[in-house]
């Protein structure tokens, strides 16, 4: 097996998101390894892969997705393609999942997160735009052969949402960075981190993620709120993540209102080493999402040798596998009560951090991209389809030279889709004709096999 592995995701504008650091940490297991990678293909029209991504944003596998080369890599007879994320914002559309505009014959594979955007369309497809963003990439993704869930949560929904048969999907789950890890010094971990946070200096709980409403911070806040003042006041609440800052002028009004605004401190966007020292020292990790396709923060945290409690929703119960170290996310005294039981009782706590270490034992790349390998190796094997045709744009301004020149290249390559650009788009017969102005617009380039420009005059 040859395997081009779109990368695209770790081109768009975040690079401390779950997807992106999934990708990140799955390609750059794969090239550790020396896997049978052709390529980390690239997304031509969009910037290169952020710094931030290591070792993956410099990698001698990086390929942008032409034409060219994907139907170079295409000669593979083994060739499958991995999509990263098949829900990247990028246009054209094109260019998100260009093996099914150029190399339509090589089986194709997908990873799965979550079904979120389809189970809560009030947040996510509120408006006509962002619908017909969310059909446009269902479509595309129900080509795939092959579907990897990154839970078993994700992967019943993926069956349930978009009627894809359960044999067609496998669970390959989902690693944390070797990272994170236990401190070998508590001591000289919290004194770094102090630096950055000083609210860290005494014991808290801790919650990082994202804001959207589905995190549920606000339900962790109301139960912050209903603890014992004596638990409240030995315990600070850490909230981390990039807030925008409307949101984060709600969420301290809802302090103030709460009589809590001395305790809870809002850490915004912190750095890699800033987040492994925050998850060591925390006291506690709370994780009160309604729905997550995985739940990294939880795994992330228990192999840095902090407890972690969560949801009782979705996916999260897997991440743990203990069910008393979850909570009903829509009950405050709920979670409020699991906070108070782990911060108090002894014997919890220590059963706690028992399963959260057997836990991190599991959450590993190297297991997921063992899984991930397995799965694909047997897509290599399908029987494949008939290539696309070539794609060829003849561009100009003058209507009589480019039909003309277009008409000349349809003879030489008759196999050969030929799409003429015209200055006022008025070709008739039996080209295809797009305006002028429409080039690089609407029609991506480096999508074409051949281009040729009509000079006019």
């Amino acid at each position: 097996m040859r395997l081009w592995f779109d990368v695209q995701a770790l081109q768009g504008p975040f690079f401390e998101r779950g997807i992106q650091r999934y990708v990140r940490a799955v390609a750059t297991e794969l090239e550790r390894r020396g896997a049978p990678i052709e390529a980390f293909g690239t997304n031509p029209s969009q910037r290169e892969p952020y710094p931030q991504h290591g070792a993956v944003a410099t990698s001698r596998l990086l390929r942008s997705a032409t034409a060219a080369a994907l139907r170079a890599a295409a000669l593979h007879d083994d060739l499958v393609y991995l999509c990263g994320s098949g829900f990247e914002g990028f246009r054209p559309i094109q260019n998100l999942w260009p093996n099914h505009t150029v190399i339509p014959e090589v089986p194709a594979a997908v990873i799965v997160y979550d079904t979120i955007p389809f189970r809560r369309p009030d947040e996510f497809q509120a408006t006509r735009e962002r619908r017909s963003f969310y059909a446009a990439r269902r479509l595309l993704l129900e080509q795939a052969d092959r579907f990897l869930a990154i839970s078993a949560s994700a992967g019943r929904e993926l069956a349930e949402d978009f009627g894809v048969d359960p044999a067609r999907i496998a669970v390959i789950g989902c690693g944390v960075d070797t990272r994170f890890r236990p401190p070998a010094d508590l001591d000289a971990a919290r004194a770094e981190l102090v630096e950055t946070i000083p609210d860290a200096q005494r014991p808290y709980l801790l919650y990082v993620g994202g804001f959207q409403p589905q995190k549920n911070v606000e339900g962790l806040l109301d139960a912050y709120a209903r603890l014992p003042g004596a638990v409240r006041a030995e315990h600070r609440l850490l909230v981390g993540g990039s807030v925008p800052a409307e949101l984060r002028a709600r969420w301290h009004d809802r302090c103030d209102r709460l009589g809590i605004s001395e305790r809870v401190t809002f850490t915004g966007l912190v750095d890699d080493d800033t987040l492994v020292r925050l998850y060591q020292c925390a006291r506690l990790l709370v994780f009160p999402s309604l729905h997550e396709g995985f739940g990294l923060p939880v795994a992330e945290a228990a192999a840095c040798g902090a407890p972690a409690i969560s949801s009782n929703t979705s996916s999260l119960p897997e991440v743990i596998g203990w069910e008393p170290s979850t909570f009903d996310p829509h009950s405050p005294d709920e979670i409020a009560a699991a906070i108070e039981r782990a911060l108090t009782d002894p014997g919890f706590d220590a059963r706690l951090r028992a399963e959260c270490a057997a836990a991190a034992g599991r959450h590993t790349w190297g297991n997921v991209v063992d899984r991930l390998l397995d799965e694909l190796a047997p897509l290599a094997t399908l029987p494949r389809g008939r290539p696309a045709d070539r794609r060829i744009a003849v561009i100009g301004d003058e209507s009589d030279s480019v039909a003309e020149a277009a008409r000349a290249r349809r003879r030489l390559d008759a196999s050969a889709v030929v799409d003429a650009f015209a200055g006022d788009g008025s070709i008739g017969g039996e080209l295809i004709v797009h305006p002028r102005l429409s080039w690089e617009r609407t029609a991506e380039p480096t999508l074409y096999d051949e281009v040729v420009t009509v000079q006019s005059g």
